[in-house]
């Protein structure tokens, strides 16, 4: 973490005996980083998936009461990076209240940014944290984008939609191409495309961990490499296809980043790790081309396969924002000048930052030893705030050698040698990095030896008898050296004890308090352990000779004590149950009713938290005090929280008035209403009158006791229009068919609904990458509406090629042309096949032709027509496939959550390797023509279809083949599904009933005998009924052949346990089975299975796993089945 500020504050008396800090502080740069390594990760993830009330517990700081009065502002250059994301923001804050109690309003904006990882992440095309006065928590407003590939090929832009809370905003998926959220959920983390060498998207962003920057010699960069394997600049689980078992498991990837533009990915499947593992090397050698070679354990083949791709990029998705370019440096490249200042083609560069920058770049020369550098930015071109076209001028200057280090203050003590670190090496440069180096190895080498206080100061001196030469001066002060002792410890080490304090690591030298402040630290670390009554003491000695101090630390651990009962008393109004029901959080019910041990600060916290529930319940001069009892014996204390709730201030009736007609009135709390409730609420009230052009509104309320009875009064004054709509950016695309999209015009009122789903309508196009919306006022209750949007380029092309000793030449490409309609109409080409010379044909592959169109007729309907050539291995599947098709497909989303589809698709199949027991008709084998309408039509009426809590959905299907339509086979068949989650609450523990029925039939007529095989019904796996091998439930030949059905149910029931927000647990009982209606259709022949799962509820979806078991099990099926699930399946 490095933080630079700047800015004036000062301190004064706001009022007699109280302090008041104010100001302004300007962030020049912030950057925050997690990287993680393989002995981080081994360590820390258990405690992530696992974590008690204990270990998530929030302490709480007592502050000074002091008034603030802050205004933060920073225009560019804050990072956050890690592994998972990465992001440059923006923002303007301003901070009141006061410092134990800050109350922080204004937003931070993304200038861009992503999440995820690798190839499977969302680009953030707009993004801001909202901080309000009076709220506990930020509100969230993201909107990002990502391309996701279905084993298909379809190429899909999937728009993310996050708002509301910052630690449980509503997700919401959409696309391009109209797609229902489960059907791009499923989609977005099913993994797709053929294998071989996959080209990823790294290098190509300013927004990652850092590789190594400085120049290595040639055994340097081998020590690099060997040294710093271990370490991981990304790492995921990933879904992806097992192509040997046929089903979807989660997949370790992890990146390194070797050397600047070298990167080392290894894929390995969690579960089977010997399954189609993958190591691949990739080089970047310019920002439009790759080369990556590969080895792969393909377990379908004898050996190995060895891969060497080549990807060349002639046109990328969306153009640079930013133009960049460097004169006059030789020193320093300009890939390294950019990774420095964080500068990408996306980077968004305030005209008013220039100098800033130009700072910034002179400091690294300078860090880097040319301390007579200079550097002058020019825009060239700006777009409102923000540069276009920006150069920068250099002038380097000579690097600085050192000459030698000179030692001022304190002489080094005896018995720590550093002979060696005073030896300088031949022509080093007096660089920052050697400075940092240094010193730390003094200090480190001090503090081993207990100069715990030792400080010491660094500079570059030049020298005035040799140009370029400089001396690095030293200013040492060791401090009294200490020596810690611990007497009469078993529970704990010293080295637990010392970790407290962060002896090695710290980088501040430690003062004279550091003996209490260990002490201190000692006596909690007991505390929480349970051992209520250790007591600790200590006794300084000093040495006459040395001068070095003894700390002899005495401890008297007793005995470890637990906790009989936990008590409220003079709760007469909201009792125990009550209290519970108040507490949603089982981490936080669970420490305050059910803790392991008495630790005093816990039970003060706890004091506090009811304090602060019975305030909003009504009692505003409740106090509650915690106190430990101990019982007979010692061993056995009572937690006793006394509560004295004096008068209570409620009201049982609840009046709006003045609130306009025409607008949605905020579901209201429920009652009785106390102050802080009516607050929240008029906050509530406040933001939608303002969300809907009412912006400076009058509410306040009035609570009359004779009548029980809270009043909430509103003026809402006059309604903002807006007076103008100005559009910018538009260089390529038609001004009319923006404006027609953007559909907002002049004489509306303002409405940020409105202006939301105008800002979705145009990204859903993919013509633009980023549209900004903000107002300016021209006159009082009049804005202009000002659109600043960011073109994608009309025609994209990326393509490559290479071989692969497994599968032959491989070819590949995709090409996307918008620039033939300009109104969000596109083509889209994309192949990505093998060809293998020694037999002659594609060994694997697909390639597709689509045309979409997301407004057809300028309705609400979206067209797709798709042309599609695909050779598919079906390893859980009786046969291999090779299918030519054309699809024509209608569809329509609803805002009530309705959906609607309506299509016709031609195919031609191409069946082989079929086994023989399998076959049931000539349909099975060999070419197949087949030609089917098809329609869909679903109601989904759960609470997020995403991470579902109540609610339910249903939708129906149908499929005619006819040879009236063209098709070899007659049949029509009809499917239905319905599933429904019930939540209930068990004391204060949260579960919820599940539950998903499907059926499906088909039937033949007009001569035909037999369903097609590829069309017949399958069950069994990770999807279906859990516990038995994918597609392996049904008829079988007499050779053992899994035959498939013409009618199919299934039945999946699970109760779920939910300990946290974003964790549940889960048993299980499915049940299904297929069957051919021409045998006896014998329900009691369904198979079952039961079994566990654990699922983390992350925002785009549950992430987890299943363990199946078949009831029922038969000779040669498995007793257990693991499953990885990604997304909810119901």
């Amino acid at each position: 973490t490095s933080l630079e500020l700047s800015g004036a504050l000062h301190l004064s008396e706001s009022d007699p005996k109280r302090l008041a800090l104010g100001g302004t502080i300007q962030v020049d740069s912030a950057r925050f980083e997690k990287n993680l390594d393989l002995v981080t990760l081994i360590r820390e993830v258990p405690s992530l998936l696992f974590q008690t009330a204990q270990d998530t517990r929030e302490e709480r700081t007592h502050l000074p009461d002091i008034d603030l009065d802050l205004g933060i502002t920073a225009t560019r250059n804050v990072f956050i990076l890690t592994t998972w994301l990465g992001a440059e923001l923006r923002g303007d804050l301003s901070i009141a209240g006061t410092l134990a109690e800050p109350n922080i309003s204004g937003s931070l904006d993304t200038l861009s940014g992503w999440f995820g990882i690798n190839n499977r992440r969302f680009d953030v095309t707009s993004g801001q944290v909202f901080f309000e006065p009076l709220s506990s928590t930020p509100t969230l407003e993201v909107l990002a984008e990502s391309y996701a590939r279905s084993r298909a090929g379809d190429n899909v832009l999937v728009l993310l939609e996050a708002e509301g809370s910052l630690l449980s905003p509503r997700v919401r998926l959409s696309s391009d191409r109209g797609y229902t959220q489960e059907q791009l959920l499923s989609l977005f983390t099913s993994g797709g495309g053929v294998a071989g060498v996959e080209i990823r998207d790294i290098a190509n962003n300013n927004l990652t961990l850092e590789p190594p920057k400085e120049q290595l010699s040639v055994w340097e960069v081998i020590q690099s490499l060997i040294t710093g394997i271990a370490t991981i600049d990304s790492l995921s689980i990933e879904p992806r296809v097992n192509a040997r078992r046929g089903q979807l498991e989660p997949t370790i990837v992890a990146q390194k980043n070797l050397l600047p533009h070298v990167n080392l990915i290894g894929e390995s499947f969690f579960a089977t790790p010997g399954d189609d593992a993958r190591l691949s090397l990739q080089y970047d050698f310019t920002e439009k081309m790759s080369l990556a070679g590969s080895i792969d354990t393909v377990t379908s083949e004898s050996e190995s396969a060895l891969g060497v791709d080549l990807k060349y990029t002639v046109l990328d998705k969306s153009p640079p924002f930013l133009t960049l370019s460097f004169v006059g440096n030789q020193a320093l490249s300009e890939s390294e000048l950019r990774q420095s200042q964080r500068l990408a083609p996306n980077s968004h560069i305030p005209q008013s930052d220039l100098h800033r920058l130009e700072d910034s770049i002179t400091r690294h020369y300078i860090e880097n030893g040319f301390f007579d550098a200079s550097v002058k930015a020019i825009c060239k071109e700006a777009s409102r705030h923000f540069c276009r076209d920006l150069s920068l001028d250099i002038h380097e200057g000579s690097v600085g050698t050192v000459a030698e280090i000179k030692l001022k203050g304190d002489p080094i003590p005896s018995g720590v040698n550093l002979s060696e670190l005073f030896a300088v090496p031949n022509n080093q440069a007096a660089n920052q990095k050697y400075l940092d180096k240094v010193t730390a190895e003094i200090i480190r080498s001090l503090r081993l030896e207990g100069y715990i206080q030792s400080r010491i100061k660094g500079s570059y001196v030049p020298l005035p008898t040799q140009e370029n030469k400089y001396v690095l001066s030293l200013i040492l002060s060791t401090g009294t050296p200490v020596t810690f002792t611990f007497t009469g410890n078993t529970i704990f080490s010293a080295e637990d004890f010392l970790k407290t304090i962060n002896l090695l690591e710290r980088k501040q030298p430690f003062g004279n308090n550091t003996i209490s402040i260990l002490v201190e630290n000692m006596e909690r670390k007991y505390r929480e352990a349970g051992y209520l009554y250790a007591t600790i003491d200590y006794q300084k000695q000093r040495d006459p000779v040395t001068e070095r101090l003894n700390f002899i630390i005495s401890i008297n651990e007793d005995i470890q004590t637990h906790i009989d009962r936990v008590r409220f008393e003079g709760n007469s109004t909201l009792t125990e149950d009550m209290l519970r029901e108040l507490i949603p959080s089982p981490e936080t019910s669970s420490r305050l009713f059910d803790p392991n041990f008495a630790i005093d600060e816990e039970i003060k916290d706890n004091a506090t938290l009811l304090q602060e529930i019975y305030v909003e319940e009504g009692f505003p001069s409740a106090t509650v005090r915690g106190d430990i009892i101990p019982l007979r014996g010692g061993k056995l204390v009572d937690v006793v929280y006394t509560i004295h709730e004096d008068e209570r201030t409620v009201a049982d009736w609840l009046t709006i008035e003045g609130f306009p007609a025409i607008l949605p009135l905020p579901p209201e709390p429920i009652a009785p209403y106390s102050i802080p409730k009516a607050n929240g609420y008029i906050d509530t009230l406040f933001v939608t009158l303002q969300d809907h052009g009412f912006l400076e509104p009058n509410v306040w309320s009035e609570l009359d006791t004779n009548r029980n009875t809270l009043t909430v009064h509103i003026l809402p004054g006059e309604r903002t229009v807006i007076s103008e709509v100005s559009i910018l950016g538009i260089a390529d695309l038609d001004r009319e068919n923006i404006e027609e999209t953007l559909n907002i015009a002049e004489g509306a009122f303002w409405n940020v609904d409105l202006i939301r789903e105008a800002r979705r309508r145009l990204l859903r196009t993919g013509l633009v990458s980023r549209v900004d919306i903000t107002k300016e006022d021209i006159q009082p209750h009049r804005v202009r509406l000002l659109v600043e949007i960011v073109e994608r380029r009309l025609q994209t092309l990326e393509f490559g090629g290479g071989a692969n000793s497994a599968f032959g030449v491989h070819l590949f490409g995709e090409a996307t042309d918008k620039s033939l309609f300009l109104d969000g109409r596109s083509l889209a080409l994309r192949f990505d096949t093998y060809y293998d010379n020694t037999q002659g044909n594609i060994s694997r592959g697909l390639a597709n032709l689509r045309y979409n169109d997301p407004s057809f007729l300028e309705t609400d309907l979206s067209l797709s027509e798709n042309l599609q050539f695909q050779k598919i291995d079906l390893s859980t599947q009786e046969f291999d496939l090779e299918r030519s098709s054309f699809s024509s497909l209608l569809y329509r989303n609803y805002t009530d959550g309705g959906h609607f589809a309506f299509g016709h698709t031609i195919l031609h199949e191409n069946l082989s390797n079929v086994t023989p027991g399998a076959i049931l008709s000539s349909l099975d084998s060999g070419g197949l023509n087949l030609s089917f309408l098809h329609t869909t039509i679903g109601l989904d009426q759960r609470d997020d279809p995403l991470n579902a809590r109540r609610g339910y959905n249903l939708q129906l299907d149908g499929h005619l083949a006819s040879e009236a339509l063209g098709s070899d086979a007659n049949y029509y068949s009809l499917g239905g599904a319905a599933s429904f989650l019930l939540p209930f609450s068990l004391e204060h523990y949260q579960f919820a009933l599940a539950n998903n029925t499907r059926s499906e039939a088909s039937w033949t007529f007009a001569g035909t005998q037999h369903i097609p095989i590829s069309q017949r019904y399958y069950l069994g796996g990770r999807t279906t009924v859990r516990g038995f091998r994918e597609n392996s439930l049904g008829p079988r030949g007499s050779d053992g052949a899994v035959i498939g059905g013409d009618f199919s149910f299934l039945n999946n029931l699970e109760l779920r346990y939910f300990p946290g927000p974003t964790t549940s647990l889960h048993v299980f009982l499915d049940q299904g089975n297929v069957y051919l209606q021409e045998q006896e259709l014998n329900l009691d022949a369904l198979r079952y299975s039961t079994g566990i799962g654990m699922r983390y509820l992350s925002p785009i979806g549950p992430i987890g796993f299943d363990i199946g078991h078949p009831l029922d099990e038969k000779p040669g099926e498995p007793s257990i089945r693991f499953h990885f699930q990604v997304g909810a399946t119901f």
